[in-house]
């Protein structure tokens, strides 16, 4: 444990030798309670060190925000032998006098756990080595959070204080505490307002067949793909217009799959340091789905505004960065929009895969899922589907939702019983979104 300070008594009473020297005294204890204030950290170091702060080294480094934890879990177990003998607040001039912070932080798929903010940790080794690990969250110049963590060793120490940020920096990459976990663009875990299965989306079969082998197979054999030096990186497009699918497909991706899913919505990657952030942590958590919600977006044709984050997805998908294990699935209304050099090399797109609007067959089972918890004729979905072509899924969510409020405007107000619908219920509600196309542009499970 660090030592306390000694108190120095400063002669405040009148020296007999005259009031020069009395105010003299005065400046002395000015001058020492405004050093006290201006660097208690000074003060820290120089009791826990038992040297003056000049006399040592330090290291610093920024961590996404995510390895706050990971970094304090990390200094003990790459300190074998050592004792923690120091928690210091910040402003602390010996240990105790400052309040410690804690913060809540995620320490696994779907898990929280307390981590130090704004702290000193002070380990002493076996031999009497000091390590003094400055730990705190703080925005950057971008405004976004970052874990920074400071070493403090003695200057003949230096060779050793590097030697400590290298294993930690290992230990940290080989403990990637949030691999699995389903995350936002921003590091917050996904939250889905339920689980989602191949049943919750109707998908014709070449489609389905072509999800299952380029994204569930392919997951599934990356270590097989490893094995005999195959690419375990990937791109897919898929493309379509509103209300096909392709965010509901996303869902049920992200409920199935064990990988860790990173759900990229418009807006959350507005600049190239977000992006860059991005993508590292889907190589650190790999294996990963990447899923990009509307690309065009952000991803438009040259000269649109946008080239600065363009130019930095084209390096992140295809550049000096290894993406091994990293499958990036994007989704675009209108496959024009998007850069060439994005939609059109193998290298980052590997596989375009087509959501169209359904098919009788794939409407009609649609109809009769929406439908399946009211009273209705058997032919309705029949009927109804071979009136809807090139209807979207999101369309025929709307047909049945005004199909059942006219059945349930046919009713007397205290009617308790299910609305029954009709076929006329659900022509009129045809019509009325024929009327009204594009129409809603979102899909419903």
């Amino acid at each position: 444990m660090a030592t306390q300070s000694e108190a120095h008594v400063f002669p405040l009473e009148r020296d007999p030798r005259g009031n020069g020297d009395r105010w003299a005294g005065l400046l002395e204890v000015f001058q020492a309670f405004h050093r006290w204030q201006q660097s208690p950290v000074d003060h820290l170091k120089h009791e826990f060190f038992e040297r003056p702060a000049s006399g040592l080294c330090a290291l610093h480094r920024d961590y996404p925000p995510h390895r706050h934890l990971l970094i304090q879990q990390g200094l003990r177990a790459c300190l074998p032998g050592w004792r923690q003998s120091l928690t210091a607040g910040f402003g602390s001039y010996q240990a105790g006098d400052a309040v410690l912070h804690s913060v809540l932080v995620p320490s696994g798929p779907d898990a929280w756990d307390t981590a130090a903010d704004q702290a000193h940790l002070g380990f002493e080794g076996p031999e009497g080595q000091r390590l003094l690990a400055r730990v705190n969250l703080e925005p950057n110049r971008e405004g976004e959070s970052v874990s920074c963590l400071t070493l403090f060793a003695s200057v003949e120490a230096g060779a050793f204080l590097r030697g400590v940020l290298e294993h930690l920096e290992a230990w940290m990459d080989a403990h990637p505490h949030l691999r699995g976990a389903k995350l936002t663009a921003t590091g917050d875990f996904l939250k889905l307002d339920r689980a989602y299965a191949w049943e919750d989306i109707v998908l014709d079969g070449p489609t389905r067949a072509a999800i299952e082998r380029h994204v569930v197979q392919f997951v599934a054999r990356l270590p097989r793909y490893r094995a005999f030096g195959l690419p375990t990186k990937r791109g897919i497009l898929l493309v379509g217009p509103p209300g096909t699918g392709k965010t509901l497909l996303g869902k049920v991706l992200c409920s199935l799959l064990p990988t860790t899913f990173l759900w990229v919505s418009p807006g959350e990657v507005s600049n190239p340091p977000a992006l860059r952030r991005l993508f590292d942590l889907a190589r650190e958590l790999q294996p990963t789905l990447l899923f990009l919600e509307d690309l065009d977006l952000y991803a438009s044709r040259r000269g649109m505004g946008n080239d600065a984050l363009l130019g930095e997805l084209l390096n992140q998908l295809d550049g000096f960065p290894a993406n091994t294990g990293v499958l990036t699935l994007a989704t675009t209304n209108d496959l024009r929009a998007i850069e060439p050099a994005l939609a059109e090399r193998p290298s980052r797109f590997d596989q375009v895969i087509r959501m169209d609007p359904p098919k009788v067959p794939e409407r009609q089972a649609l109809l009769a899922r929406f439908l399946r918890n009211l009273p209705h004729a058997a032919e309705c979905p029949v009927e109804a589907a071979a009136a809807t072509d090139g209807l979207t899924g999101a369309h025929l969510q709307e047909i049945v939702h005004l199909a059942i409020q006219r059945a349930l405007d046919g009713q007397g107000l205290g009617e308790t019983a299910p609305p029954s619908v009709t076929a006329d219920h659900l022509r009129e509600a045809v019509h009325i979104v024929r009327q009204q196309q594009p129409g809603t542009a979102g899909f419903y499970a």
